[in-house]
């Protein structure tokens, strides 16, 4: 093979490479926004959960707009542990990583990063 073959075959190899990954990225992105789509308007939502060990999870529920459970769950097991008021329950909204323009600058997502965190 010559050189000219080679450095062809590389171009082919990296275009490929940089396709699937386009494909991979706004695949991802339809399925996200699909799934987002799905839950929209719902009156069952997951508020927050906190392993307990293993495969035990303690599971904060909105049922409806000012209902919130308390759910503990097993492998094989769901139980209700208690009910909350909405006076009761905190809910703060996460930082992710949506909040941050693709146009900012890594250093300014970097800086914005270390704010939202308290990061010295």
């Amino acid at each position: 093979m010559s050189t000219g073959e080679n450095i062809f075959q590389l171009i082919v190899v990296v275009a490929i490479f940089i396709g699937v990954l386009a494909i991979t990225y706004y695949a991802t992105r339809w399925i996200a926004g699909y799934q987002r789509a799905l839950n929209a308007g719902k009156n069952f939502e997951i508020v927050e959960m906190q392993r307990v060990a293993g495969n035990h999870y303690v599971m904060l529920l909105r049922a409806g707009k000012d209902r919130f459970l308390i759910v503990g769950i097993g492998k094989e097991e769901l139980t209700l542990l208690g009910e909350l008021s909405p006076e009761e329950v905190s809910i703060s909204e996460p930082t992710t990583m949506e909040t941050y323009s693709i146009k900012d600058s890594f250093k300014d997502m970097l800086d914005r990063f270390k704010t939202d965190r308290n990061v010295k």
